[in-house]
């Protein structure tokens, strides 16, 4: 009994209905407390609890609750939890942007399923290292670890593997320039979100997909990429019941909703941008997106003999119209 409402918490993170994870792995305590023959069911219920924390963007506690998950795994023989732990554990420190010890972790985690003879396991824990060189920026070496961990996704059926894997694939070719390989990768990860029903896996790529197309020139269909995955993110963050969960969740998000009002300013769409800001700062508050925006003004050329007068004219009043949204944050 306890072990159907781990798994069913399992399937809700994943599904993005964060509030019914919580419930049901709120239940699995609860048989577990008062029934002490549910307590081989610990190890997998510390797991998901960390998989929820990594979704809602609490770091430590997850990092926690996977070591948790892992001790446990470890104490009751069960060496496939244990190496889903370290896979979660590498997932939380590549998170936190800690690529050294998140590589370490996937590379032990990797070690363990190949001893397991666990295919989709070896291919998650490949994706992961395949994901610490991407933050390198060792494109070639990230493009064939990919190719690698879709190999074994292929072979175990996991299309949730599969749409996570050609993600990276289109980060990695987009690193190393290969746009119209990308863009194909981000296609294909799209269409296997939405059949899984995935909504942060499908807001991700729509966010990188815009990163292409604004790239290409196509404001309008880059805005409307963010626009729908802001949509997607808000959905799931609306299945929290705390502002304080809001407002962490929403924090991963910063770079997704400063790359929106910038497209949008960019548009001369001026006031929606605002708004859009304004919603965003009253949950997250503002000192990163700031940042964010304020670094992209820096990036802007004002002056330079490839430029035309037009468009230093055009890159002044851009800058100006930027420096304007980013002082009225509050």
């Amino acid at each position: 009994m306890a072990e159907a409402e781990v798994r069913l918490a399992r399937l809700a993170v994943f599904a993005g209905r964060l509030d019914e994870a919580d419930s049901y792995l709120a239940k699995a305590e609860s048989i577990i407390t008062t029934n002490p023959g549910a307590s081989q069911v610990e190890p997998l219920k510390l797991l998901v609890q960390g998989q929820l924390l990594l979704t809602q963007g609490n770091f430590p506690q997850a990092e926690a609750r996977f070591s948790d998950a892992h001790n446990s795994s470890e104490g009751q023989q069960e060496p496939l939890l244990a190496a889903e732990s370290l896979l979660g554990l590498g997932r939380t420190r590549l998170s936190r942007g800690d690529i050294d010890a998140a590589s370490t972790t996937f590379m032990e985690a990797s070690r363990q399923f190949q001893l397991l003879e666990s295919t989709d396991g070896d291919g998650a824990a490949v994706l992961g290292i395949a994901q610490t060189l991407i933050g390198r920026e060792l494109w070639e070496e990230a493009i064939s670890r990919c190719e690698e961990a879709l190999t074994r996704f292929n072979q175990s059926d996991d299309l949730i593997g599969q749409a996570d894997t050609m993600l990276a694939l289109g980060l990695a070719h987009e690193g190393n320039g290969e746009l119209d390989e990308a863009s194909t990768d981000f296609d294909q990860a799209l269409q296997l979100y939405q059949q899984q029903q995935q909504p942060l896996g499908e807001a991700d790529t729509r966010y990188e997909r815009a990163g292409i197309l604004l790239v290409r020139g196509n404001l309008h269909a880059a805005s409307d990429e963010l626009a729908r995955a802001i949509a997607l993110v808000e959905q799931v963050m609306r299945t929290l019941s705390t502002p304080q969960q809001w407002s962490m969740f929403l924090r991963q998000y910063t770079e997704l909703y400063a790359q929106a009002a910038i497209t949008l300013v960019q548009q001369k769409q001026d006031a929606q941008a605002r708004t859009l800001l304004q919603s965003f700062v009253q949950i997250a508050g503002s000192p990163e997106i700031g940042e964010h925006i304020k670094a992209y003004e820096d990036s802007i050329p004002t002056s330079g003999d490839e430029l035309s007068e037009d468009e230093i004219r055009a890159n002044k009043d851009l800058l100006k119209r930027l420096e304007q949204l980013r002082r009225g944050l509050k």
